[in-house]
This record gives C-alpha cells, sequence and structure tokens, in this order.
C-alpha cells in the first residue's frame, strides 16, 4: 500500500512539474537568409560568457527555437551564419516572434511582451546617445582645428547634457521597471561607466523584485555592489577631523560644499607643490560656486612651520587645512589608505566620491561638470 501511494505522489508530482512548463516557442520569419543557414541560440551565462543552447536551419526562410525550458527573463543571443550581427532578446511567457533583418541581424525586430519593449527602449536610447556625441564631436574637432576655444567649451557643456539627458532617461527604466531583468542591465552598465554611485545602486537594487535579484545578473550585480571599497568612485567617503594649523578641530562635513576636494600632500612633496598653481586656478574660478578644499598634510611632526610656510608660499590660505603631522602614519592618511602623494578625492555634496587623483586640465573639468 505504501508503494502504491509513494508511486500516486511521484505521478502527481511529475505531473504538476509538467503542468507549470509552459510551451514557449520562438518563430521568426528569415527572408532573404539562404536556405539550410545553420541558426545558433545561446544564452548570456555568468561572466556574460554566451553559452550555446541549440541549433536550427533555415527552411523556407523560417525557422524556430523552442524556449519551454527555460527560466523567464533569460537573455538569449540569436546568431545567423552568413549574417552580420546578433539579436539579443528576454524570454518570456509567451509566443514569440522574430523578423529577422538579412543586412544586419542585429536590427531584427520581435513580438513579445514588456521586457522585450523595454530592451528595445533601452537600445534606441544607447543608439541616439552615440550618435547624437558623434554628431558634436564632429563639430568640435572642426573648432579645434580653427582655435575656437570658447567653441570648444560650448561642445562640451553640450556633450554634458547630452550625457546626463541619457542617464536619466535610463534611470528612470530601472526605478518604474523594478522587476525586469531590463533593469538589471542597465544598472549593471550605469556602474561599469561611474555614471551611479554605490548609495544610489544599492537603493536602486534594493528596490528590484526577488525574482529579479535572483536572477544570474541579479546574484552578479550584487557581488559587484558590495565589492565596492571605502575609497572607491561611488562610495561615500569616510569621515574625519583633524587639527588645523591654528590648533583648533575641523571635521570634514564641516568644511564640505556642493563639491569638496580632500586633497593628499605635503611640504616637501616636489609633485605636490607643482599642482598646487592649478588647485589655486581652479578654486579660483569656482568658489563662488560651491567649490570647497580641505588639504591633508603628511609633514612630520617636527615640520610644522615647513607645512605652514608652505601654505603661505603656495597661496593655499583661502581653503581649509588639518594635519596630524604623523608623515605616513597620519590617521586621516591611514584611514583613506593613501601610501603615495599626491593624492587626492573629490566628493559630491553628500560625500560620496565622484573622481579620484584629477590633475591639471581633468580636475577642472570634473568640477565643470557638477558646478557650471
Amino acid at each position: 500500500m505504501k508503494k502504491i501511494i509513494v508511486l500516486v505522489l511521484a505521478i502527481l508530482t511529475f505531473a504538476c512539474e509538467n503542468a507549470s512548463k509552459k510551451e514557449v516557442i520562438l518563430t521568426a520569419d528569415a527572408e532573404g537568409i539562404a536556405e539550410n543557414s545553420k541558426v545558433f541560440l545561446s544564452k548570456l551565462g555568468e561572466n556574460n560568457q554566451q553559452v550555446h543552447l541549440d541549433t536550427t536551419e533555415v527552411v523556407n526562410e523560417t525557422f524556430s527555437f523552442d524556449l519551454s525550458e527555460q527560466d523567464e527573463q533569460e537573455l538569449n543571443i540569436v546568431r545567423i551564419d552568413g549574417a552580420p550581427g546578433n539579436f539579443i532578446f528576454v524570454k518570456e511567457d509567451m509566443p514569440m516572434h522574430l523578423k529577422v533583418d538579412y543586412l544586419n541581424v542585429r536590427n531584427s525586430s520581435i513580438e513579445a511582451g514588456k521586457h522585450n519593449s523595454l530592451l528595445l527602449e533601452y537600445f534606441n536610447i544607447l543608439k541616439n546617445l552615440n550618435e547624437e556625441m558623434q554628431d558634436v564631436q564632429k563639430s568640435m574637432n572642426n573648432a579645434m582645428r580653427t582655435g575656437d576655444q570658447a567653441q570648444v567649451a560650448e561642445l562640451r557643456s553640450i556633450q554634458r547634457n547630452i550625457e546626463k539627458e541619457s542617464v536619466d532617461k535610463r534611470k528612470l527604466i530601472v526605478e518604474e521597471n523594478p522587476s525586469s531583468i531590463v533593469s538589471l542591465m542597465i544598472l549593471s552598465d550605469l556602474i561599469n561607466q561611474k555614471k551611479v554611485n554605490n548609495k544610489e545602486a544599492k537603493d536602486y537594487f534594493e528596490n528590484f523584485s526577488n525574482e529579479v535579484k535572483d536572477l544570474q545578473l541579479g546574484r552578479n550585480l550584487q557581488e559587484q555592489i558590495a565589492k565596492v571599497g571605502a575609497t572607491d568612485i561611488g562610495a561615500v567617503a569616510p569621515d574625519f577631523s583633524g587639527p588645523t594649523p591654528e590648533g583648533n578641530k575641523l571635521n570634514l562635513k564641516d568644511a564640505m560644499g556642493k563639491v569638496t576636494l580632500i586633497d593628499f600632500w605635503a611640504s616637501w612633496c616636489k609633485p605636490c607643490r607643482i599642482e598646487n598653481p592649478n588647485i589655486v586656478d581652479v578654486y579660483q574660478d569656482y568658489k563662488d560656486k560651491g567649490l570647497s578644499i580641505v588639504q591633508v598634510s603628511l609633514d612630520k611632526q617636527n615640520q610644522k612651520k615647513s607645512w605652514t610656510n608652505a601654505i603661505e608660499a603656495d597661496n593655499l590660505g583661502d581653503w581649509h587645512h588639518v594635519s596630524n603631522l604623523m608623515f605616513w602614519k597620519d590617521p586621516i592618511a591611514v584611514k583613506y589608505g593613501v601610501r603615495s602623494i599626491p593624492k587626492a578625492y573629490l566628493i559630491d555634496e553628500n560625500g560620496v566620491i565622484i573622481g579620484k587623483d584629477l590633475r591639471g586640465n581633468q580636475l577642472r573639468e570634473k568640477v565643470s561638470e557638477y558646478l557650471d
């Protein structure tokens, strides 16, 4: 009797499992593709590696793949022998129909559900960004050839605005679609391109549905976010306080502006002294717009006079200075992992690190990006 019960349970379990598997067939119109051309189906696996799933052939300008065994929202790639490009799509639990563009498979179109519509929207945003940036770059190249620096500056500002608008559109997709793998893809790209800080990334990820978090891409992204170091771009800069030349105590939070440069230097550091005039120039141009500077000196205990003399000689007196006069053992330097100088961090008004070791015109451009 027990054996019969076990057998019945096994049959019921098998029946339930099969009932939950919804048949999903991808059909395709392949007009213009040669007869018997091989068609390859892959999925995107760990570390964005393609994993081969199936192979079929074009017959009477059509082909199909059975996607029933795949998980919902699996990322798939179709490639056709002899045809340029490939096509990326999301597996959805519904009939899916692909219309192949034989001139470039990447430009094919698919009839499916919301995830593939979002994927197309995302790809179009990237395509438009690339086209607009190329157009502006052509004008910038012409302005550079003629030496029109005012036009170059204006065009750089236009590029920043174009990129910001594109990033905002992508962020909006992430915010409004927490249950789509496309949002995972976008967030991953924004993190890699340093377009979101670590705090933003964590907030976006926490808003995702459990199903999306549990996708392979979701698990990878969670690990990536967790690995961001204390002083990496996107992390919140470690707070600190230190003695000023006058003997007072200065806290970083009390010295912050809309953008703040934390600069590690010393009176004995020649490269630091060479860079100081550039910092002065940038500060003079942006102090009224919200730029603040905190310089942390790694001078030694018996070098306070050298420190204050260097501040005066290099015209650094308009901003904040701190030092424990402990050389490489300065607790602020230790907290930031400073092992060589000059070493600098640029942070926004929330204390998020937005740049590291920016020298010369790089510093000016990054400050301009946030304050102009």
